[in-house]
Order: structure tokens, then sequence, then C-alpha cells
């Protein structure tokens, strides 16, 4: 699944790698990839609770009729990833990333931040983003 900026100039693409069915925690794998402002990243293997996508699901039906909003998918693994979704007007949204990966220096975790930005992209985008997560549904019941 793949949101278009505005000015088609950046994208962002999400694959579903795998379904995790754990009891104790649902969770889906994606894979990422992001071109925006001449800048190209991939990373495989982001783990996402299935109730995070839940909520998300919620947040964005019937995006639209709603005035404002903000709808989030972050990772499993903290500050690993962070997608925000905001409603800037009937149209138009925004889509604000941050993707990082945990590096170990001896016993110490750092974050090494690999891109962050954002742009703006039809606002109809999040209908196709719903879809792509309602597909899996079924899979978690």
């Amino acid at each position: 699944m793949k949101i278009i900026s505005l000015d088609k100039k950046s994208y962002i693409e999400l694959d579903c790698v795998e379904i995790d069915n754990n009891e104790m925690l649902p969770s889906m794998c994606i894979s990422v990839s992001i071109q925006n402002e001449g800048f190209y990243g991939y990373i495989s293997d982001i783990y996402i609770e299935w109730d995070n996508v839940k909520n998300f699901i919620r947040q964005t039906k019937d995006s639209t009729y709603k005035t404002n909003y903000t709808a989030c998918l972050v990772s499993m693994s903290p500050d690993e990833m962070e997608l925000y979704f905001e409603k800037v007007n009937s149209e138009t949204g925004t889509l604000k990333y941050k993707i990082s990966k945990p590096i170990f220096i001896g016993r110490e975790r750092h974050t090494l931040t690999l891109s962050g930005g954002g742009f703006e992209f039809n606002l109809y985008s999040l209908d196709s983003i719903r879809r792509f997560f309602l597909q899996y549904e079924h899979k978690f019941a």
C-alpha cells in the first residue's frame, strides 16, 4: 500500500511481512519504504501491535466527516517507527514520520534516526490505508 504526496515527489509504502496471531500479544510485521526530499530508505521487520492497528482504523473511520484529528501507528519497539496522520482540511492530510533503529554500544541502548520528515497527501488515501489493514483483520479473529 502506497501513499503518494500531493506533489508526487514523495511516498511511503507499507507491506505486510508476517502476521503473528499470538494470543498474548497479536501483532503484524511490516516493511516500510520511504522516498522524501531526495532520501530513499527501506526497513523491514517492524512489528505493530494489532490493538494499535485497530485504534488507527477506528481513528480514521469516516475521516472526511471529522473536522480534525490525528491518527498514529507506532512500532512495538520503542522509537523504531512513528507514523502520524493529521487532517489539514477536507481534502488534505499531513503525514509525519520517524524511522529509527536501536543500536547497542556495550550494554547501552541508543537510537539511530534513519529518517524523519513528512509531506501532504490526499486525505482519501486514508481509505486505502484502512483497507490495507482491514484485509488482515480476519486473521486476528
